[in-house]
């Protein structure tokens, strides 16, 4: 957008349009998580991300704690790492998040099994010219189903 106006070209539109298509990512948890003011219940768990940046490289880890009340050590080793710069994408009450990767157009389906993090299908924009995942890119409309919007096109 230039001075106020939208500028798009046809091809622009097209490519846009075609990789806003629908993201079907099916949830499988049935009980959503609690709402802010709520206690968590017993069991609940918290994804939080943490990177490292040397040299220019970036790893980022995902990592599931119990509590967000105190400070604590993060265990790398049961973390789940991504290089680049990943998008994280959630939602409250899917039952599933998804994560662009960092290094290519791609989103992987996640879910918490056990206290693990299982990766679940996985969708590739590449051959729709989708460069680099955006961020806030993926609006989940329901429990199985999200849309990607390539803003960069």
């Amino acid at each position: 957008m230039r001075g106020g106006v939208l500028r798009s070209t046809k091809g622009s539109f097209f490519r846009g349009l075609v990789a806003s298509a629908a993201l079907v990512l099916g949830a499988c948890a049935d009980d959503a998580p609690p709402a802010p003011e709520e206690t968590p219940e017993e069991g609940t768990l918290y994804l939080v991300h943490s990177a490292v940046e040397t040299n220019g490289n970036r790893v980022n880890y995902f990592s599931l704690v119990e509590s967000l009340a105190e400070a604590r050590t993060l265990d790398y080793a049961r973390s789940l790492e991504v290089p680049g710069r990943p998008r994280l994408y959630a939602a409250r009450g899917v039952g599933f998040f998804a994560i662009g990767a960092g290094e290519s157009p791609t989103i992987t389906r996640y879910e918490v099994r056990d206290g693990a993090l299982v990766p679940g299908a996985s969708l590739s924009f590449q051959n729709l010219g989708v460069r680099a995942m955006g961020a806030r890119a993926v609006l989940f409309v329901s429990d199985t189903k999200a849309y990607y919007l390539e803003r960069a096109s």
